[in-house]
């Protein structure tokens, strides 16, 4: 698992290198599912060209932040757009971590539609 404090504060996931191996969440990849799961946050992608599915995993999550406008999808799946861990605003202090080491994600995708949320941190599982 890569930890939200290992994360450089306005790092762009969607596309980056994750434990060696290059992943452009918003190129190369559709979502065509989001689940939330206990505290698991998991965003289910295909691969465009290849067709490998690729599940990106959350740990530890609390959404602060969901606006889903179905109406403006015209298919079931999503490109990712944005993709970082930021910081959150609370009482006027900007705020990069809670004190159990979770960090503040912005996830945005073409479509509009939006996610924010804290996380300990993620890991990607890719099947062939």
């Amino acid at each position: 698992m890569i930890k939200a404090m290992d994360i450089a504060v306005l790092e762009s996931i969607s596309q980056s290198e994750i434990n060696g191996q290059y992943y452009d969440f918003h190129n190369d990849f559709e979502c065509n599912r989001i689940a939330l799961n206990d505290s698991t946050l998991s965003l289910f992608f295909v691969d465009r060209i290849s067709g490998i599915q690729t599940v990106l995993k959350f740990n530890d999550v609390i959404i602060t932040l969901m606006d889903f406008d179905i109406s403006v999808v015209d298919s079931q799946k999503l490109t990712v757009d944005m993709l970082y861990r930021g910081r959150c605003k609370e009482a006027n202090k900007l705020i990069e971590f809670t004190p159990d080491g979770k960090g503040y994600f912005y996830l945005d995708f073409i479509e509009g539609q939006k996610l924010e949320f804290w996380c300990v941190g993620f890991e990607v599982i890719s099947f062939v």
